[in-house]
C-alpha cells in the first residue's frame, strides 16, 4: 500500500508539473486569483501542497495538460504535414542549386 500523503509522481506527471509551473510562472498568483476568485495566498497553498497531487491524479486519469490555445492533431496529418513540407523544402534547395 503506498502512503496517501505523497503522490505517485511518473514520469509523465513530473513533465505536466513542470508544464504547469513554467506556465503560473507567466503570471503572478495574483492575477491567477482574480481570474479564479480565490486569495493569493489560495494560489500560493495550492501550487506548493496540491498542484503536484493533483496533475499525479490527473495524469493517471488519462487526462493530458496542455497549455491553453493548443490544438489537437491528428498523428497522420501531424506525418502527412511534415512530409509535404520536406518535399516542399527539399525543391526549394534544389532550386538554389541550379545555375
Amino acid at each position: 500500500m503506498t502512503d496517501q500523503s505523497t503522490p505517485l509522481v511518473t514520469p509523465v506527471a513530473r513533465e505536466a508539473l513542470a508544464l504547469a509551473l513554467r506556465q503560473i510562472d507567466l503570471m503572478t498568483q495574483v492575477e491567477i486569483a482574480e481570474a479564479l476568485c480565490v486569495s493569493a495566498s489560495t494560489i500560493s497553498r495550492f501550487v506548493s501542497a496540491e498542484l503536484p497531487r493533483a496533475i499525479s491524479i490527473l495524469c493517471a486519469a488519462g487526462i493530458t495538460l496542455v497549455p491553453c490555445g493548443s490544438e489537437i492533431v491528428d498523428s497522420d496529418e501531424l506525418t502527412a504535414l511534415e512530409s509535404m513540407a520536406r518535399k516542399y523544402l527539399e525543391h526549394r534547395i534544389s532550386l538554389r542549386r541550379e545555375p
